[in-house]
């Protein structure tokens, strides 16, 4: 007993297809996720989640070699809404560890 495939078969990468979208018939040829680099709906990227996790472990290692602070008579001046936080600008300086 066959069963229908799950996807339709991939067709190839034909840039003529795609590439004048500013043309509104081009346009109407398209899916809406057909040109992003980690696509949506049923075909989204694999790795999207991978690469996600490995750039906030590479920003937490980045992060842990160095120490943050204000300089020396500057104060905040905070602001309370939704959350608390500085008017205008934070001023940090970085030094590595």
């Amino acid at each position: 007993m066959a069963t229908a495939p799950l996807f339709k078969p991939v067709q190839p990468l034909r840039t003529r297809d795609w590439l004048p979208v500013w043309r509104c018939e081009a346009r109407a040829k398209l899916h809406r996720f057909q040109h992003l680099p980690f696509g949506g709906g049923p075909r989204v990227c694999v790795g999207a989640r991978f690469a996600t996790m490995e750039a906030l472990l590479i920003l937490a290692r980045w992060l842990s070699v160095r120490r943050f602070s204000m300089p020396p008579g500057w104060q905040p001046d905070p602001v309370g809404a939704v959350t608390l936080r500085p008017r205008g600008e934070m001023i940090l300086q970085a030094e590595l560890l």
